[in-house]
């Protein structure tokens, strides 16, 4: 999940993506809330640029611009709610859940997966509830999209959030924050069995 603070310049971005996509990353979404839409259109179409079209690209809050950019997909956060039926069909919808009624109405919702936590205490949100892998275990028992655990991931505790019940996990100072994005991506792969280019 990308992050323009904490990357420090859109091209430093871009270059974190392109590295991390080597590295095992099979899935991008471009999240800049503070952007206008010009201008996350801009980034959205420059990563898509260095992520191929092996990589899922979905961008995070505007579906006009996901259709505008022909990204892959839209992704909503917990309180937005969309009408399924004003998406085109061949996007991919995902949707942010905090708890099992909010997962299960994405699922009502017509979302195809859910990224679910704040799993472990993250930088992203200090202070904040955390569900720990409790919370992976009851979204992932109760729903029947893919599940994504989210907050404070790392290659170390990755593997378990993949045992609680999560098809996968995203990152975002795991990866934009490491020295060699490449290899935090390759590691964080390695740690929930993805396959990676070398």
């Amino acid at each position: 999940m990308t992050d323009l603070e904490r990357a420090g310049s859109e091209k430093a971005l871009v270059d974190t993506v392109r590295d991390a996509v080597r590295g095992g990353v099979n899935m991008v979404q471009v999240r800049a809330h503070e952007l206008s839409i010009d201008a996350l259109e801009a980034l959205t179409d420059r990563i898509l640029g260095v992520a191929g079209d092996e990589v899922v690209t979905v961008v995070n809050g505007s579906p006009e611009v996901a259709i505008r950019s022909m990204a892959d997909g839209a992704h909503f956060r917990e309180a937005e709610r969309t009408d399924r039926l004003q998406i085109p069909p061949q996007l991919v919808v995902g949707q942010s859940a905090h708890s099992v009624s909010a997962a299960q109405a994405s699922v009502e919702a017509g979302a195809d997966y859910v990224i679910v936590g704040t799993v472990f205490p993250s930088a992203s949100h200090p202070g904040g509830a955390v569900g720990g892998l409790e919370l992976v275990r009851e979204v992932a028992r109760n729903v029947s999209l893919p599940v994504i655990g989210i907050g404070g991931i790392t290659a170390e505790n990755a593997g378990q959030v993949v045992e609680a019940g999560a098809s996968g996990v995203a990152v975002i100072g795991a990866i934009i924050e490491a020295q060699q994005p490449f290899e935090a991506a390759r590691t964080l792969a390695d740690a929930i069995g993805l396959p990676g280019k070398r």
